[in-house]
């Protein structure tokens, strides 16, 4: 019986320690993860900052883009403005060549050097007021 009394024992004892290094072991586990976690939640925050950064700089640029395309487009139809101002301006003295009133011509051509006088009125309507 006391044989068997200390073998019980020597069973109990082992089993306990094979439970103490298994708590151990878990427990040190446990603080790698905790730690691993925290380090995740770092790079997450980061990750989160750096979307964050990027997104406010993805509505800059689509703020200055619209800007832009818009500039352009306004030059655009400014351009086909002047265009058509150019081509009118050109109908015109070809009709007055054709027609032979020179004097009228002279004025027009005067004028299409740019604005002149006061109230930013052209030449030929000063001439005409003035002749």
């Amino acid at each position: 019986m006391k044989r068997n009394h200390l073998r019980i024992v020597e069973s109990m004892k082992s089993t306990l320690d094979a439970e103490i290094r298994s708590r151990n072991e878990a427990l040190r586990l446990k603080k790698k993860m905790e730690g691993d976690l925290n380090e995740m939640e770092i790079q997450l925050s980061h990750a989160n900052r750096v979307a964050a950064e990027a997104q406010k700089n993805l509505r800059n640029t689509q703020a200055v883009l619209k800007v832009r395309s818009a500039k352009i487009c306004m030059e655009e139809c400014l351009t086909l403005h002047f265009q058509n101002a150019r081509v009118l301006c050109h109908l015109v003295i070809s009709v007055v060549s054709f027609t032979g009133y020179s004097d009228i011509r002279g004025q027009f051509s005067q004028d299409t050097g740019g604005p002149e006088g006061e109230g930013g009125r052209g030449g030929a309507q000063s001439k005409h007021v003035a002749g």
